[in-house]
């Protein structure tokens, strides 16, 4: 078990991850946001990001090791610390803020869950569900939305922008569905 009086670095807690108990793994993943970390102030959420910035986030395969929270405070704190400075923090720190970045991300990935288009009947059979063209296709969907002819360009738009317009198309598409079905239902022939 961890114990308050003695906080030990991130280092020795990546090494022993193992053999943490639950108590231990409960107190370090309810550890609040730090306010600094690095040298560098934390913010307060993830929504200043570019969109480049949030997908690099979303690649990242699990959380809790050393090479992960160096790419965390490279992208979200600009820290340009070397690893093995970031693993010598105190671990109540560090894991406060993948804590904070981990809610972040599911708030932020809940966000464009709300706005995904379920598709109908017709759809599915047409073969809708093979066009998952993963971050690309999001990216070039708003490059060809806005004009853009690099894709490159698109992740440095801030992923709040994109976002939005994502759901001013998507609330658009469903008012057009909704019309649609509508003049079907009026001008569908009388038996």
């Amino acid at each position: 078990m961890i114990r308050r009086n003695h906080i030990p670095t991130t280092e020795h807690i990546l090494r022993i991850e193992k053999a943490l108990t639950p108590d231990s793994r409960q107190w370090l993943n309810s550890r609040p946001r730090p306010g600094r970390l690095f040298g560098c102030p934390v913010p307060e959420s993830l929504d200043g990001l570019t969109f480049g910035e949030l997908l690099s986030l979303q690649e990242i395969d699990g959380m809790n090791n050393g090479d992960s929270i160096v790419t965390l405070a490279r992208v979200i704190l600009k820290s340009r610390r070397n690893k093995r400075r970031i693993l010598r923090e105190r671990c109540d720190r560090v894991f406060g803020f993948v804590a904070f970045v981990t809610r972040e991300l599911e708030r932020i990935g809940d966000l464009f869950k709300r706005i995904e288009h379920t598709p109908d009947e017709d759809e599915v059979a047409a073969g809708v569900n093979d066009l998952d063209f993963g971050p690309f296709g999001l990216v070039d969907w708003y490059a060809r939305r806005m004009g853009i002819t690099n894709h490159d360009d698109v992740l440095s738009v801030p992923w709040l922008r994109v976002y939005q317009c994502m759901k001013m198309d998507a609330e658009r598409d469903a008012y057009e569905r909704r019309l649609r079905d509508v003049i079907n239902a009026k001008y569908k022939p009388k038996k």
